[in-house]
């Protein structure tokens, strides 16, 4: 993109280019000279490279900031979806109608003492921690993911609070403008 030299009031030649075509741009003196239209800008003396120099980024450190607040609130959002679909089940236990039918009479057949030994029986039966196995299993998976639910909600709130930051801080002109 060619850039062209126009020249202020005050005598300073200031680099345009022809997406500026039409507008007005800022001198350092406070002038607001008009850049010409596209046709106009062909009489202008071209820019060579070394008056124009490097252009500045657009990126300065609040850019940055707020990008990288996006993207950790973005990925833990996406994170807290998929935790969220992902939820362990508590197990089901299916028992036939005939089969609990025949439990309900067998128990209730039974002399207290011998619903003490019944008892009694089935807690030595059971693993350590008086748990079956498949509620030990949902218990330990459902601890892992709400871990990772709590992990994902205080990256979401760093990212926020990085976002908020970068957005709430001064700009740079704005603190040219109080000095």
């Amino acid at each position: 993109m060619s850039t062209y030299l126009l020249t202020c009031q005050c005598g300073q030649k200031l680099p345009v280019e022809a997406s500026q075509a039409g507008l007005r741009i800022r001198c350092a003196c406070g002038a607001e000279p008009q850049v010409p239209t596209l046709r106009g800008l062909a009489a202008l003396e071209r820019a060579t490279a070394s008056l124009t120099g490097p252009r500045p980024s657009a990126w300065g450190p609040r850019q940055a900031v707020a990008f990288l607040g996006l993207s950790l609130l973005t990925l833990a959002v996406a994170a807290a979806a998929t935790l969220w679909f992902t939820s362990p089940k508590f197990p089901e236990f299916h028992y036939d109608q005939r089969d609990r039918q025949d439990i309900e009479q067998s128990v209730n057949g039974l002399s207290i003492q011998e619903s003490l030994e019944l008892f009694a029986s089935m807690r030595q039966d059971m693993p350590p921690g008086g748990e079956l196995p498949s509620i030990a299993e949902y218990q330990a998976k459902a601890t892992v993911h709400r871990r990772c639910m709590v992990a994902t909600i205080v990256v979401a709130g760093i990212g926020g609070l990085l976002l908020l930051g970068a957005l709430l801080a001064p700009r740079k002109k704005d603190l040219k403008r109080r000095s």
